[in-house]
């Protein structure tokens, strides 16, 4: 909008302007309006200086963007930490929620409404062939997640444009959740069965 129109955003204390802060707990959320010569103008004393690289009412639609929002990272072959590849990985390790978080398509869950659950397909060992880089990283993240944390993990719902398609495309992200639970391994294939969590 124009001079005095706010919207929500999510500021980081530390972050140069147009940088994602590392820790994602230190963001704050509130509303910010520009000034009368457009600029940013924030409320918040102690949120300076500050990166507003994600405003709330816009629905996600990348995983790029899903991966930061949640400060995801992934190992490299030298062992050291980088950003998880959108195009072919679909689970890291989220410094936000402390726990390793995988990618879940509609079409791969599953609903138990008297438990008040919601399953998803997060591996299948059919996939191996096909996108051996994704599934050597999903599989590391589930061997932590069962090492590490218990057999627990996160996954968000991720739909898709089209679900019979090969390679699919991001229609859109439930961003405003994840789900949590316990890992559960069963004929070649693994899944969360998760209760959801807001973020």
């Amino acid at each position: 909008g124009g001079f005095g129109a706010a919207q929500r955003y999510l500021c980081g204390r530390g972050a140069g302007e147009g940088e994602v802060p590392r820790e994602l707990p230190w963001l704050v959320e509130h509303d910010c309006a520009p000034n009368r010569l457009g600029a940013h103008s924030c409320a918040i004393d102690h949120v300076r200086p500050h990166s507003h690289y994600l405003p709330t009412l816009m629905p996600i639609k990348s995983m790029s963007q899903m991966w930061t929002r949640l400060n995801t990272f992934t190992i490299a072959a030298d062992g050291e930490e980088r950003s998880v590849n959108h195009n072919n990985e679909w689970g890291g390790f989220s410094r936000f929620l402390k726990m390793p978080v995988f990618t879940g398509w509609r079409d791969h869950l599953a609903f138990d409404r008297t438990a008040k659950t919601t399953t998803a397909l997060i591996f299948d060992q059919e996939w191996v062939d096909r996108r051996p880089i994704g599934s050597a990283n999903q599989e590391r993240w589930i061997r932590w997640a069962e090492e590490n944390n218990e057999g627990t993990a996160a996954f968000f719902v991720i739909h898709a444009v089209d679900e019979r398609a090969d390679l699919r495309k991001v229609k859109y992200i439930d961003d405003d959740k994840v789900f949590v639970g316990k890992l559960v391994r069963e004929q070649g294939k693994v899944f969360v069965v998760g209760q959801p969590r807001p973020i």
